[in-house]
């Protein structure tokens, strides 16, 4: 959204009242009841989160914050599934730690019950349910792995298996590490291998085919773990992905709504308005006021205009300067805000100045 914004600054005063979401096989139209405008930071178009500035009743703090949460829900799943339409993906699994890193060196299996395994460790003090010590793991194996091998892209989730303990969730592209076949799933027929050089635990992965289906699939499998209770990566992230992976392209206002509209193959979803059955949890849900009209998705071959539309994204955006760069540019500025008393030294009106001939200058 950012960068939309740099490119066409006139969208902040301008009043949205639709956008389009383009996806390599996809393309999205959003409808709104009443328009929005980006300039008092209502809208967050990128994730379809849509606030409302006009309250009729004054909220209680825990109605806020049950509110703020729920759109950082509804980002993160939303986030998710853009990464995975607009990703390739070959694989996906589970990674569950075991308790080989405690002091009494326990190694017991987490694919099985503590009495099968045999596990001696108290929770308190276990590894295995420590969520940072989980954490720093994970991404220290996902570092070396694209260091001893070629460099693979990741999303990944977390969330705490029934015993309280943290595992994790992956999509993998790319990853050229060892696989040991495990089993046949007997649900769809394919082979479930293990992840060989992972030592610390047990893990779970099967292939993907490059389908729609498939990534709709696995885009669930993610998004249904995204819950309020869920365990945070650093910086309160509720999911991670590798760096450079692209996103849908987002146009306000189109002028084509009508076209795709009318496709033959069009699925509109519009807000429910009474009580109805949740996909995800399966439980019986609550309509929650919203400005959305109608959500239009029609599924079709667009990776040309998608890659032409990033091409244009990104010769239109500004060059982005290195780290180093940033921080001369920074520590510039603050000398620039500095007075000249300070520069010199914080010298005082009666203080003695040298002069440039006496310093050698």
């Amino acid at each position: 959204m950012d960068e939309l914004l740099n490119i066409n600054p006139g969208l902040r005063s301008e009043p949205i009242c639709s956008y389009k979401k383009i996806y390599p096989n996809e393309i999205q139209i959003i409808k709104f009841k009443t328009p929005y405008y980006l300039s008092d930071g209502t809208a967050d178009i990128q994730n379809n989160n849509f606030t409302s500035t006009s309250h009729t009743k004054k909220k209680s703090d825990e109605q806020k914050a049950d509110e703020q949460k729920d759109k950082r829900l509804s980002k993160a799943r939303t986030s998710v599934v853009d990464l995975v339409k607009c990703n390739p993906i070959n694989m996906f699994g589970t990674l569950t730690a075991n308790c080989s890193q405690c002091g009494q060196n326990c190694k017991n299996d987490p694919s099985l019950t503590d009495t099968e395994s045999g596990c001696i460790c108290n929770k308190a003090t276990c590894k295995r349910y420590d969520i940072d010590y989980q954490r720093r793991n994970v991404f220290a194996w996902l570092d070396h792995q694209k260091k001893i091998h070629s460099y693979f892209s990741h999303i990944m989730v977390m969330e705490l298996h029934e015993d309280g303990a943290p595992h994790f969730h992956f999509l993998f592209y790319g990853y050229t590490g060892k696989l040991a076949e495990h089993e046949i799933d007997p649900k769809d027929g394919k082979m479930v291998y293990n992840l060989v050089e992972y030592k610390r635990g047990h893990t779970t992965v099967k292939y993907i085919t490059d389908s729609l289906e498939d990534y709709e699939r696995c885009a669930g499998y993610l998004t249904k773990y995204i819950i309020k209770d869920m365990p945070l990566f650093a910086g309160r992230n509720r999911y991670v992905c590798s760096k450079g992976l692209r996103r849908p392209i987002v146009k306000p206002n189109p002028s084509d709504i009508e076209t795709f509209s009318s496709h033959p193959e069009a699925k509109i979803w519009t807000p429910p308005t009474a009580p109805y059955i949740s996909k995800r949890t399966k439980q019986i849900a609550y309509p929650k006021p919203t400005n959305v009209e109608s959500i239009t998705t029609v599924h079709m071959e667009n990776t040309e205009e998608y890659l032409h539309e990033i091409s244009l994204l990104q010769s239109q955006e500004p060059p982005r300067l290195s780290h180093f760069t940033r921080m001369a540019l920074r520590a510039r500025a603050r000398l620039n805000r500095m007075s000249s008393s300070t520069r010199r030294g914080r010298l005082s009106d009666d203080s003695p100045r040298v002069s440039p001939v006496e310093l050698g200058g």
